[in-house]
């Protein structure tokens, strides 16, 4: 699963909501994967993290509040 998030450059506030609520739908998505594959007969010992923040352009970074070098904060998501 994949999920890319695009915006103008000056559309930043917009970009930022995109951003938390495509966090909370794949905290959501994580949550019930153990189930899921459990159902299907699969592990239940899934690595972590299920989700994280790949190709980014500086500006997108930027607009991001770390929570320390490899960890970003989503509105109230940690990334």
């Amino acid at each position: 699963l994949m999920l890319a998030v695009t915006s103008d450059t000056r559309n930043q506030e917009n970009f930022l909501q995109a951003c938390e609520l495509s966090s909370q739908l794949l905290q959501t998505v994580t949550a019930k994967y153990p189930e899921f594959c459990r159902h299907h007969g699969h592990s239940t010992v899934i690595p972590a993290p299920l989700f994280w923040i790949g190709d980014a352009s500086q500006d997108a970074l930027a607009s991001f509040e770390y929570v320390n070098e490899s960890q970003v904060r989503i509105g109230k998501t940690e990334v």
